[in-house]
């Protein structure tokens, strides 16, 4: 392991800094326009709320079997949309739609990043779902005080728990302030939760009046699939954990680069996301996988910032080696192929997600591409090399430096040089804030916009 904190002289040639008039307001759009571009309207919330209405639809009149059978389809959606090949599937589906299509086509397709609200709204439909079954067994047993100290009921009480337990802990607010618990809360419960469910449904489904258990009758039973594939699910990801050596690069005290080469040259694809851990068990961190420069055909980098305890001692004190999970994960960038000419934005550590997308359009040859990149004196805090690397792919990159120039309304900026550019899309990369109000601002003035949201 390597490790160097230098400060790099600035790159000559290229134009990196924006010196321009302020630029006039965003043009006035109705009202009605700007209320349905609002985030509350995204796709990721329109899935949430179609498979939870659905599901609410169904519930009067259902009952114990029913009610069984809703809440493992539920769980099992929601974890199968969660996995990894799942995912990647689905966008490499939307890679293959031609640019001759429709835009607003494309433009709901671009959004396959969303699928996360399919996950949400599952999770919640399972959880109304168990409760109505719990209510259900209760009045079914109702003055059978033996019946409802039995073990079949002492599990339902349990699992009733547990899916309140991980529903709360997924809250955003908790996510935010709470994250580790949430993170731990979601693999330790959703694994008892999956136990506890297997032997609710062997208790429930298959078990002879003398006690034991009828095999065959098991074997036929649908929810025993359901839940073997939600278990498979689970157990997946962790065949491809590997123990790394890294190698890291610290341009300042505010950023490492993190560098990977191993497994024969291996490297995720372009417009992906991959995991790293210090203690597998105990928490992951995601980042955007950047492929190594052009020209170099080995290893790829993650760009890790200060934003944190974790990320800050992994600054200061860079390990030598590192648990990943050989699965990328496609990001939102990955389906900017749909359009012709695209506009990059970033905020400070954001470009590199965006510095991979980047060289996988170049690489693959998808059409022009422009870049905004606003940062607080991005030459000493990301190095010479990050902006060398930048400027090869877009000479003309509008980089504003936050130290020495005031800092813009991304929005606004955005949207000027995205009409300037005569961009077909927008794909942002900022922190969770900026990222909506420039999406919002896009898509309700008629351009295109992309950016990973809470949870999406």
């Amino acid at each position: 392991m390597t490790s160097t904190l230098d400060r790099p002289a600035r790159p000559s040639g290229g134009r990196h800094r924006l010196r321009e008039p302020e630029p006039p307001p965003l043009p006035a759009v109705p009202a009605w326009q700007r209320f349905a571009k609002q985030s509350l309207f995204v796709h990721y919330y329109r899935l949430m709320a179609v498979v939870f209405v659905v599901n609410l639809a169904l519930v009067p009149g259902s009952d114990v079997e029913f009610a069984r059978n809703a809440v493992l389809v539920n769980l099992t959606v929601a974890i199968l949309i969660r996995q990894r090949r799942v995912l990647n599937l689905a966008f490499s589906l939307v890679r293959c739609t031609p640019r001759s299509w429709p835009t607003p086509v494309r433009r709901t397709l671009s959004k396959v990043h969303h699928l996360g609200g399919v996950h949400v709204g599952a999770a919640m439909a399972a959880l109304v779902w168990y409760l109505v079954l719990l209510v259900q067994l209760v009045q079914a047993a109702a003055g059978d005080t033996a019946l409802l100290g039995s073990p079949l009921y002492l599990f339902t009480y349990a699992i009733a728990a547990l899916l309140v337990t991980i529903c709360v802990c997924a809250h955003p607010f908790m996510r935010r302030k709470f994250h580790n618990l949430f993170e731990r809360t979601h693999r330790f419960a959703g694994w008892l939760l999956l136990g506890l469910f297997w032997l609710q449904t062997v208790l429930l489904g298959a078990t002879t009046p003398d006690g034991s258990v009828n095999w065959v009758e098991l074997t036929g039973d649908p929810q025993v699939w359901a839940l073997l594939v939600a278990s498979l699910c689970s157990l997946v990801p962790w065949r491809n954990l590997r123990r790394v050596s890294i190698t890291v690069t610290r341009p300042s005290a505010h950023v490492a680069v993190v560098g990977f080469d191993h497994d024969g040259g291996w490297a995720p694809f372009n417009s992906s996301t991959t995991a790293m851990s210090l203690s597998p068990l105990r928490e992951w961190h995601k980042f955007a996988a950047v492929d190594a420069p052009l020209g170099t055909d080995r290893g790829y980098r993650v760009f890790l910032s200060r934003a944190g305890d974790w990320t800050g001692a992994f600054i200061d004190d860079p390990p030598e080696r590192v648990w990943i999970r050989k699965a990328p994960t496609s990001g939102p960038g990955r389906v900017d192929g749909l359009f012709e000419r695209v506009l990059y934005v970033a905020t400070g550590s954001g470009i590199g997600p965006v510095l991979t997308s980047m060289i996988g359009r170049a690489k693959e040859r998808k059409g022009p591409m422009a870049l905004l990149w606003v940062a607080r004196d991005p030459f000493h805090t990301f190095g010479a090399e990050v902006i060398k690397e930048v400027l090869s792919l877009v000479p003309d990159a509008h980089i504003v430096d936050t130290l020495h120039d005031a800092k813009p309304d991304l929005a606004t900026l955005t949207y000027h040089l995205a009409t300037r550019f005569r961009a077909d899309a927008v794909y942002i990369t900022a922190n969770q804030r900026a990222t909506v109000n420039v999406i919002n601002a896009m898509e309700s003035r008629g351009i295109v916009a992309n950016g990973a949201l809470f949870d999406s």
